[in-house]
Formats: C-alpha cells, structure tokens, sequence
C-alpha cells in the first residue's frame, strides 16, 4: 500500500515527467549543418529551422530569414519565435538560416569584401542547394545585432537582388569601410550618396547605449543617423529606440517578434 506522502511524490514525479516530455516535444525541429566555408577557410557551423507549411505546394509563399549570429538560435530563441508567430498567423510560413560568425567578429565582418565573397561564393549556392531555390527578394530578410546588424545591411546592400529586407538590432553603424574606424558611419554615407535600392528595414537600437564609440561617435546616434539618411532617401523602413536597452542580447529578445512582424508583411 502507498502512504499519502508517497503517493504525492509519486503524481509530482510523474507530472515532472509529462511537463518535461510536453515541452522537449514542443521544441521547433533544428537542422545542425555546415557550409564549406572556402572564403575563410573553415567549416561554417549554420541551423535550418522550417516552420509548418513551408515543403510542397506551398514551398512558394514562405519568406526566408538569415541571421548572421549563432546567438540567434539559443539566447535570442528564433527557432521558437517563429514557431510561434507562424502557429498564431502574424506571420507566413518561414525557414530561418542561423550562421555562426563567431570567429570572425567584430572587425573581420563589418563592411568587408571578404564576407560579401563568402555571401557569394558559399552562402547563396548553398541555400541555393538546401532550399531547391530562393523566394523572391521582398520575402527574403538578413538579420543580425551589433556588427551583425551592421553586417546585414552591408549584405543587403551588395545584394539588394537577393536580400531586399533587413533587420538591425543595436547595428554598429558607426564602423568605417573595411572594420576600420574611420571613414565613421561608411555604410550609411554610401546609402545617402548612392541611388536608392529595393530594400526595406527594421532598425532597433536601446535609448541608453549612449557610449562613445573609438571614432567619436555615439552608438545610439550613428542608428539615428542611418534613420535619417533612410527617411531623406524615401527608403521603407521601420526604427524603434527601444526606453532602457542596452547594448546587450537579453535585451533584444523580448523585442525581435516586432522587427520579424513587421518585415514579413508586404510592403505598403
């Protein structure tokens, strides 16, 4: 016979069990792969998440994310976010692409040839490869924070016929060509002297990363700039200056279901 107390621990111990089984069933499917990096030279760690509806007849209709930091698949949980805003209807059906750019951060991927020939010769044919073909560039969107986010609109702009949306969370916008410090705000002076390109954005950064960069430039003022040159040139874009962030990754989970939202929507 089983007492009162045994019996509890009995149910408790057996509800662990089916909460434990609930929520690992519950976990968005990851494919781990890598992509025969020969640019730099290395096997590049990246994980393919496919949301429902995105195999078949539907395969057409899905948008496309490719996030530029591995960050994105645990701390920032992209894989369950989208499950989510896929299963709710706020989005379409969508694969998302994780790349880990670990090595080469920061100066070695911002505002460098070197990562657009990397774009080019091994990251396109292998989506190419893995995804049959690519959705047509409104539904395509290249993600990332900090110099991933500055890195992302790089891409985009030397890939505005691939990529045509891009999302910056807290982008170093302030970096020169080429991860140096000077020329200051590079990437946002060739928008505002250059014709204007078919891409759309999504530019988050927090009111409080107020720090000076090495080249003089306030962090939170470079993204302001980049807001103004995009409103100058009559870019569609959204930007948000998030009260209380901080330059930090904790700080942008809560707030990248908006920029994903609002970059899966047609363009008005």
């Amino acid at each position: 016979m089983i007492s009162m107390p045994d019996r509890f621990l009995a149910i408790a111990l057996l509800s662990a069990l089916l909460l434990a089984t609930a929520t690992h069933a519950a976990e968005p499917a990851v494919e781990s792969s890598a992509i025969d990096d020969t640019t730099y030279g290395l096997k590049r760690p990246v994980w393919l998440y496919r949301s429902p509806g995105t195999s078949g007849s539907a395969r057409r209709s899905y948008n496309l994310f490719v996030f530029l930091q591995k960050e994105y698949v645990d701390e920032l949980a992209v894989p369950a976010t989208l499950e989510k805003l896929v299963a709710s209807g706020e989005i379409p059906p969508t694969i998302a692409a994780v790349l880990d750019t670990s090595t080469e951060r920061p100066t070695d991927i911002a505002n460098r040839a070197k990562f657009d020939r990397f774009v080019t010769a091994n990251l396109l044919p292998w989506l190419r490869a893995k995804l049959g073909s690519l959705p047509e560039p409104e539904h395509v969107v290249i993600a990332g924070f900090s110099v991933g986010g500055l890195t992302a609109a790089y891409v985009a702009y030397r890939h505005s016929n691939v990529f045509g949306n891009v999302l910056a969370q807290s982008g170093a916008f302030w970096r020169g060509n080429e991860g140096a410090d000077a020329p200051a705000e590079w990437l946002t002076n060739e928008f505002r002297n250059k014709p204007r390109l078919p891409l759309r954005f999504y530019i988050e950064v927090g009111s409080e990363e107020t720090r000076q960069t090495p080249n003089g430039v306030v962090f939170v003022e470079a993204n302001r700039h980049l807001r103004d040159v995009l409103a100058m040139k009559k870019y569609v874009f959204q930007y948000s200056e998030v009260p209380r962030n901080i330059h930090d990754p904790e700080h942008l989970r809560p707030t990248l279901p908006a920029g994903i939202v609002y970059l899966s929507k047609p363009a008005h």
